[in-house]
């Protein structure tokens, strides 16, 4: 791997495990002062302006990375047509405002919805620069970007919610943040947009995004038909619970998931013609995942209830259970993070799409008959059902798109799997045992310690693919 890449791969992660901290201290401060039924509200309107971000890109944005070289005369048309999609769009979101609060039967989304029409255009404006960022692997000035936009929106969101303006407090943060990115994303690229359109440079663009755009649009209902079903049928607090339980989840599996999968799209697409190399580099990248996110999915199962009171409170404990179910959901989905990217990455966008044509209907259909039937746990089990039946069908073709088999994905994750089977084991166990007996704040600190010193010992031993990365980039930085 080249030293650009891993300087790329290294600035990202540092960003995203940075901002992991940065978005739980901020989130903990949020929910001391917004009530969760706030946090419903905003979701409820989000579950429906959040589907038009599907057509706001086309799948533009990642054609650019995937060309080699893209003329500024089609960075402008790309440029121009994702203005016009988005205002487009955020007019036709503006007009639903009545519809959406009617669907819920709740008046106060009707101004939300306006805020969130006017915040949807503006988003537009920073995707070809971010595209350019990410394609020049520039993480370092990603790192400085995000950073400080998570600290002064984060700031500034708290500052409102202190004030009591509950929901707008969101609402203003997400205001203030997409804007600092514009801004500081434009400082970074020498490009500027310029007033000129051609239809047909954008041709090959559509050919490799609109497949991409078709898996996007069925995998976002797949996604988010879960807080739409449980904003109608369970109302908004409840929808509060499981949208904080959720990001909470997975709020570490996005920020290094991203951190990773941004840079392997721009550094695999540089090799794919080399299968052998393109399926070395996949297999590390799985082992690497899963070594970081298990341990993470299976702590917060164990902890689930003294975390949710070290971060949100008493009020908040109605997650717990939610919170314990997802836990199992981000250590399956860890692992499908990727698959999106690489099928990108082997120019297979067309079968990506095909493939969810089949299967991303089994997931929605399983999710209505869990909320209809069971509620929220309901919900659960068919996400989890969902994400076994995902992974296996999209790796199985990953794979076989690379000449390799699923056998020999599950063979390589093999050392990864068994670490965490015997982790989760004896600490629920001993959680079990003493949870009961001390105070929420000495049982996480006891578990925490003990659980990773007992983690990178076993990591030790198996000689695990992360251990051996980690040990190495530590071996290397002492002696530079």
């Amino acid at each position: 791997m080249s030293v650009k890449i891993k300087s790329a791969v290294g600035w990202s992660v540092i960003e995203k495990v940075i901002n992991i901290f940065i978005t739980l201290l901020i989130s903990a401060f949020l929910a001391r002062l917004i009530l969760p039924e706030e946090f419903g509200l905003l979701s409820m309107v989000t579950v429906f302006t959040g589907f038009f971000v599907v057509f706001k890109n086309f799948g533009l944005g990642a054609s650019i990375i995937y060309h080699g070289k893209v003329e500024k005369l089609e960075l402008n048309s790309i440029f121009w047509f994702n203005i016009f999609i988005s205002f487009l769009f955020s007019v036709i979101i503006f007009f639903l405002a009545r519809p959406i609060a009617d669907f819920y039967g709740n008046q106060r989304l009707i101004p939300i919805t306006y805020a969130v029409s006017l915040l949807f255009f503006i988003q537009s404006i920073g995707i070809v620069p971010d595209t350019l960022i990410r394609k020049e692997l520039q993480f370092k000035g990603f790192f400085i970007r995000n950073l400080s936009n998570n600290i002064v929106s984060g700031i500034i969101g708290i500052i409102f919610a202190f004030m009591g303006y509950g929901v707008w407090a969101l609402i203003i943060k997400q205001f203030i943040g997409n804007i600092w990115t514009i801004i500081i994303s434009f400082m970074m690229v020498d490009w500027r947009p310029k007033f000129e359109f051609n239809f047909y440079s954008l041709k090959k663009h559509f050919a490799f995004g609109l497949p991409l755009f078709g898996e996007n649009f069925i995998n976002y209902w797949t996604r988010n038909i879960d807080t739409l079903l449980v904003g109608k049928f369970l109302g908004e607090k409840t929808l509060g619970f499981y949208n904080r339980a959720y990001a909470l989840m997975t709020l570490p599996l996005r920020q290094i998931n991203s951190a990773i999968a941004r840079v392997i799209f721009p550094a695999f697409s540089k090799i794919n013609q080399d299968k052998d190399q393109l399926w070395l580099f996949y297999i590390k990248l799985l082992r690497l995942t899963a070594f970081i996110t298990f341990p993470m999915m299976i702590l917060l199962f164990i902890l689930s209830k003294e975390t949710i009171l070290i971060l949100y409170g008493k009020n908040w404990l109605p997650m717990v259970p939610i919170l314990k179910g997802l836990s199992l959901l981000g250590a399956i989905q860890s692992l499908t993070s990727y698959s999106g990217t690489m099928f990108q990455v082997l120019g297979k966008t067309k079968q990506q799409f095909i493939l969810g044509l089949f299967f991303k209907p089994f997931t929605i259909g399983s999710i209505f008959f869990g909320v209809w039937k069971y509620g929220i746990p309901g919900i659960i089990v068919a996400l989890i059902v969902a994400s076994v039946v995902s992974f296996t069908v999209l790796t199985h073709f990953i794979s076989k798109n690379m000449g390799r088999t699923l056998w020999d994905v599950l063979i390589g994750l093999k050392k990864e799997i068994i670490t965490s089977a015997i982790l989760l084991g004896f600490f629920f166990l001993l959680h079990l045992g003493i949870s009961s007996q001390i105070n929420f704040i000495v049982v996480f600190t006891v578990i925490s310690i003990s659980y990773f010193m007992a983690y990178f010992l076993i990591n030790y031993l198996l000689k695990t693919e992360g251990f051996q990365f980690l040990k190495k980039n530590i071996y290397e930085r002492k002696n530079h």
